[in-house]
């Protein structure tokens, strides 16, 4: 919890940089001591890490989870959480519904621990965001 905290001040007190991909229709801003490691790649908008935290680096993913055509966004969050479940070493902590601003999303979180590295957490949103889905990954990695 204290990691979390920790990287919530870390957002707010740095200066932010702001980055936008035309691939995905999406935009993301983070502080200037946050670097992209990756950038439109596949499904990927955003791959970003932050600065050294304790015993690992916290980051930031976001996905294009594609419209959300007939199904519903509970459907996709379930299916996301399926896919993450297949991890080494993680397991889901809570699964509920929540709100991204105005836009409906489910809040999903996890623990994990990778051999031999420090225990950490995870929160997914999967957020329904003008018909869209995006998936919003940020993980205080061991």
């Amino acid at each position: 919890m204290a990691v979390v905290a920790l990287c919530v001040l870390l957002v707010f007190a740095a200066p932010a940089k702001k980055q936008w991909s035309k691939a995905h229709g999406i935009g993301v801003t983070f502080p200037n001591s946050w670097k992209i490691l990756e950038r439109d790649r596949g499904k990927r908008a955003f791959v970003v890490e932050g600065p050294t935290l304790g015993a690992g680096n916290p980051r930031l993913v976001i996905w294009n989870g594609g419209p959300l055509g007939t199904g519903t966004l509970a459907e996709i969050a379930k299916g996301f959480d399926q896919q993450v479940s297949k991890r080494p070493g993680w397991t889901r902590t809570a699964m509920a519904d929540h709100k991204v601003g105005k836009w409906k999303a489910i809040r999903i979180g996890y623990s994990f621990q990778e051999a031999g590295k420090a225990k950490g957490r995870a929160r997914i949103s999967v957020i329904l965001y003008g018909g869209q889905v995006y998936i919003v990954e940020f993980a205080g990695a061991p």
